[in-house]
């Protein structure tokens, strides 16, 4: 079966959807409730958005057993990669529009882009908790 993920879901499930998973699998099992920690979950999220930014490509995760690679994701995001970034390096004095200040920028927009699908699918997950 072939299944298409848009590439917000594919985010969200590789960076912050292992760690909500993993805590609600343990709840199932009856086992000691836990809550995804952010703080872990954000570390992984600044790493996903390096590999993007250095052009690293690994493999993050798996969707259908198939491995999903950053420079994959990076390619799904690609030319709304480049536009915000653009805009960025735009607002910013000639002399500093570097490469480096690229890289920022193009960290910038992968890590709150997908940091902000985290936050929505943790609250989408607490109010499935509170039976809103």
């Amino acid at each position: 079966m072939h299944r298409t993920i848009s590439y917000l879901a594919l985010v969200a499930l590789l960076i912050g959807g292992v760690a909500l998973t993993q805590a609600a699998a343990q709840e199932r099992r009856g086992g000691e409730k836990k809550r995804a920690n952010f703080d872990e979950v954000d570390e992984r999220l600044k790493a996903l958005a390096s590999s993007y930014v250095d052009g690293q490509n690994v493999v993050i995760a798996f969707v259908d057993g198939k491995p999903i690679t950053s420079a994959q994701i990076k390619a799904l995001i690609g030319s709304e990669l480049e536009t915000t970034a653009n805009a960025i390096l735009a607002g910013l004095p000639v002399g500093e529009r570097t490469p480096e200040a690229r890289k920022q920028a193009e960290f910038r927009v992968i890590y709150e882009r997908a940091r902000s699908r985290i936050l929505e699918n943790i609250l989408l997950q607490e109010a499935k908790r509170a039976g809103m």
